[in-house]
């Protein structure tokens, strides 16, 4: 994140030697990121803007957002660059943040390059197995994993619903 520990130390508010020692600076974020910031509580509401455009299933398309094509050798449209993509384990329940480039591949279709090493690729792989224990129970139709290796290919619902009836 912004290019170097020191850059990142830097854009925190921490000491510049902490740069040359990365677990020093975890620690120290750690330790004091609740004290830089004031956390909000969420407002839960029933109705409002934020509920007004609400798609779900077969009314997904995501090719209906104004998404650009960021650079001229770009292999598409990327809705995600530079976002925190949140995946959990449905094995484990780990939530994590990660960031990765969200490619628009159809309607419904989203792509994701997580290299080997990352925590979501073992979720993907979690998600992945589940999806194949899912299909050997069941001959339906609505089963839409399209989880493969190197490259994963997320469902378009949550991955807590992989297996579920659309």
């Amino acid at each position: 994140m912004f290019g170097s520990p020191y850059r990142l130390g830097l854009v925190l508010g921490m000491e510049a030697s902490l740069a040359d020692d990365r677990k020093a600076q975890l620690d120290y974020f750690r330790k004091n990121i609740k004290k830089a910031y004031k956390q909000i509580p969420p407002t839960i509401v029933d109705d409002g803007p934020v509920c007004e455009n609400i798609v779900r299933g077969d009314d997904i398309d995501v090719e209906a957002f104004p998404v650009p094509v960021h650079h001229e050798l770009d292999g598409g449209r990327y809705i995600g660059t530079a976002c925190g993509v949140v995946t959990r384990d449905p094995d484990t329940g780990r939530i994590n943040v990660g960031t990765y480039r969200v490619m628009v591949k159809g309607a419904r279709t989203l792509a994701s390059y997580i290299s080997n090493g990352k925590q979501a690729a073992s979720t993907a792989t979690s998600i992945s197995k589940r999806a194949s224990r899912v299909r050997s129970r069941s001959s339906s139709a609505s089963i839409r994993s399209r989880i493969s290796r190197p490259r994963t290919r997320w469902p378009t619902r949550c991955p807590s619903t992989i297996g579920a009836a659309a």
